[in-house]
């Protein structure tokens, strides 16, 4: 089971603060777990099917498209942050 981080407008769609635990064996599958059991954040993740492009995922703090991208391998205790984007100024 992976801890996930959720960062930015994406924490606002979860009641227990920003840290979730989530199964899955791959990103792939945690994310889909996770967009499962909040329909919300899989809106704000996804768009025709695909994670919009400014959305930034990591797992232990390494991006993952730096690894096998959604297929990259989970493990138990593994970290998965989900940072959305900021805009201001």
């Amino acid at each position: 089971m992976a801890t996930v981080k959720l960062f930015g407008t994406l924490r606002k769609h979860i009641d227990s603060g920003s840290t979730l635990e989530i199964p899955g064996e791959d990103v792939r599958a945690v994310l889909a777990a996770l967009c499962e059991s909040c329909s919300p954040i899989g809106d704000a993740l996804y768009e025709d099917g695909a994670i919009r492009p400014y959305f930034l995922i990591t797992l232990n703090g390494r991006d993952i498209s730096m690894d096998a991208g959604l297929e990259t391998p989970v493990l138990d205790g593994d970290r998965l942050s989900i940072f959305s984007p900021i805009a201001g100024g």
